[in-house]
């Protein structure tokens, strides 16, 4: 498999990957916290007035925001998932390999999403 990509290109990628698991890592940690045993992450559930009496509105906004908490998780947990493959694949020489058609992702699109899985045709 010989990559149409330099040496460089496929390093600077590699580096905002890594810049990306970092960031996607530091805000999943605002959302939701991972559970070692499952190894999974979990939406924080936020109550707004630790050990005072609640009221329905409060019920209704502490839900409202673990609904969004769960929402926003679930859309970092795909990035960061995107991302570590694509170091995976970076370590393993397979940066870019489209994982449907088996061609490789154009500069362009890596360029806009350095952890792109798939080529815009199989998106």
């Amino acid at each position: 498999m010989n990559s149409p990509y330099t040496p460089e290109f496929i390093e600077s990628q590699k580096q905002l990957l890594l810049a990306d698991k970092v960031r996607l890592e530091t805000e999943l940690a605002k959302v939701a916290t991972y559970d070692e045993s499952d190894g999974k992450y979990v939406a924080k559930f936020v109550e707004l007035h630790p050990g005072e009496q609640e009221d329905d509105d409060e019920n209704v906004d502490e839900e409202k925001i673990h609904d969004e908490n769960i929402a926003m998780a679930s859309d970092l947990i795909k990035l960061l998932e995107d991302t570590n493959a694509a170091l995976k694949k970076a370590d393993a020489g397979k940066y870019g390999w489209c994982d449907n058609c088996q061609q490789y992702i154009p500069e362009d699109r890596l360029k806009a999403y350095p952890a792109a899985p798939t080529c815009l045709g199989c998106e």
